[in-house]
């Protein structure tokens, strides 16, 4: 790969999920691109998929971690149960776009995990703040892991 003498700047636009669907982060909207189903997602649950999708390469994501990061830093209140709620409307959400595989597990009433389904990080690259073009890059796979 050749250095590129000019600055180029990059910021993460949303991730790809599977084969066709693509969580964009701003706005917060989950895109089927084989069917063109679109879901706009409210910013508790944007906050909630890109937490859990940042974090996808964890063995377990803790319930606590959840709790503070996505609820409680940004002044509302959490508890296991409401987080548990939560995490099912997004199942639900992922569903209704038309994703099938069943993709966020509960382990030991603690936290949560991804399967081995192929997460990637869609970035937005700039040149001379002109030019935009958009590139997945995939997250480092996990090994299986039996559920």
């Amino acid at each position: 790969m050749t250095q590129n003498p000019r600055k180029l700047d990059h910021h993460l636009y949303g991730y790809c999920i599977g084969d066709n669907l693509e969580f964009r982060i701003s706005p917060a909207l989950l895109v089927n691109t084989l069917t063109g189903i679109s879901i706009r997602l409210r910013p508790t649950m944007a906050r909630l998929l890109s937490y859990i999708l940042n974090h996808s390469n964890e063995r377990m994501i803790e319930d606590e971690k959840i709790m503070r990061d996505v609820f409680e830093n940004y002044g509302l209140k959490c508890n296991k149960q409401r987080l548990w709620q939560a995490i099912n409307s997004l199942k639900k959400t992922l569903a209704k776009c038309g994703f099938s595989r069943f993709i966020i597990y509960r382990v030991n009433n603690n936290g949560f995990l991804i399967s081995n389904v192929r997460i990637g990080m869609l970035l937005c690259y700039a040149l001379n703040n002109s030019h935009f073009e958009m590139f997945e890059t995939a997250k480092p796979e996990k090994h299986d892991q039996n559920i």
